[in-house]
């Protein structure tokens, strides 16, 4: 971006900062020993748990998602022979949205909409 503006690196920094923007920086998360040790503790509780009450295949889940998509129809006509073929301008694009729900368990999806 800079190249195609004609100006340097830091001047686009400091005018994104004066508008507000900030650079994130991603740190990674580092686990203490003890930290390290509940995950696995409750991680084998619940295994244990599932073996005396399989809770597991009972639970069910579900997502969300918008899905957009272009379905436009076009018109074709026949010429007879001879004559020119009817050139039709493409459409711009129309992209329509749907909003996809589905729920599912142990075995695969119950329910979507």
């Amino acid at each position: 971006m800079p190249q195609k503006m004609g100006v340097s690196h830091q001047t686009i920094l400091n005018h994104l900062q004066k508008a507000g923007k900030k650079l994130n920086a991603w740190v990674p998360h580092n686990l203490t020993q003890n930290n390290l040790l509940d995950r696995i503790n409750a991680s084998d509780m619940l295994l244990k748990r599932n073996e005396l009450d399989p809770f597991l295949k009972r639970m069910v889940t579900g997502d969300e998602t918008w899905i957009t998509y272009d379905n436009i129809k076009r018109k074709r006509s026949w010429s007879k022979v001879g004559e020119s073929s009817q050139t039709v301008a493409k459409p711009g694009l129309t992209p329509s949205k749907v909003l996809l729900r589905v729920w599912w368990e142990w075995k695969g999806i119950i329910h979507y909409e």
